[in-house]
């Protein structure tokens, strides 16, 4: 009985006085007499970094891909991106994410396209609120009339041209058919009186053997002046 008692008190002096217990699968003791507790699991987007142990508790980090949140409890994407199953991937064309977790959202609708600032991956649209809507006003509406003006004055200017072109091209017609018209008169006219003198004198000349006979040169009644006394003398 006493050896007994004897070893009982180095029993309780090697252990601290506190019987171990093993803690079952998925639980571990992170000291000498600690109850159990539940293993961390890593699931999802949280892959292993150590296993647990029957004294650890479980370390996990982010999957690859994913970027780590405060104390590393929850993974998070880079603003713009969104979660996935294969990792972080960017906002889809006109949707942001402007936090580190949740998903893609599309761009706010601006009433009548009045933007202000356009949409990003990371920011969305921003629109013209009422109270600045007329400040803007005026400057479109002076924008959009000067740029009318300036049209209408290049039209009036391009009609002015042509106007001005024609003329002068139907002008010059005219003076070139007038020419044209004159000269073809004036041979019409002279072509029949050249004629009509030649054969005159053709006729005149004829007749000089009759002057030599004592006879004399009847001029025709067409032949005046010194045409005459030059062929008939």
């Amino acid at each position: 009985m006493e050896r007994l008692f004897w070893a009982l008190l180095l029993l309780m002096l090697r252990t601290g006085g506190v019987c171990k217990v093993s803690c079952p699968d998925g639980t571990f003791s992170p000291g000498q007499g600690e109850p159990c507790r539940q293993c961390s699991v890593c699931d999802r987007t949280l892959v292993y970094k150590q296993k647990c142990t029957k004294t650890t508790d479980a370390v996990c980090e982010c999957a690859r891909g994913y970027s780590c949140g405060k104390n590393c409890e929850a993974c998070e994407c880079a603003l713009g991106q969104q979660r996935t199953i294969t990792g972080c991937q960017n906002c889809p064309d006109k949707t942001f994410n402007d936090r580190p977790t949740g998903e893609c959202r599309p761009w706010r609708k601006c009433p009548g396209d009045k933007i202000r600032e356009p949409g990003t991956k990371e920011r969305d649209v921003v629109c013209w609120s009422e109270s600045e809507m007329p400040t803007t006003q005026p400057s479109t509406s002076l924008a959009v009339s000067s740029t009318k003006v300036s049209e209408v004055g290049n039209h009036l200017i391009l009609f002015a041209s042509a106007f001005v072109i024609t003329v002068f091209l139907f002008a010059a017609c005219m003076v070139l058919a007038y020419l044209f018209f004159r000269s073809w008169i004036q041979k019409k006219t002279l072509k029949p009186f050249h004629g009509q003198l030649a054969q005159e004198v053709d006729d005149c000349t004829y007749r000089f053997p009759e002057e030599e006979e004592g006879g004399s040169c009847e001029a025709p009644s067409s032949l005046k002046g010194g045409l005459l006394e030059k062929y008939c003398s």
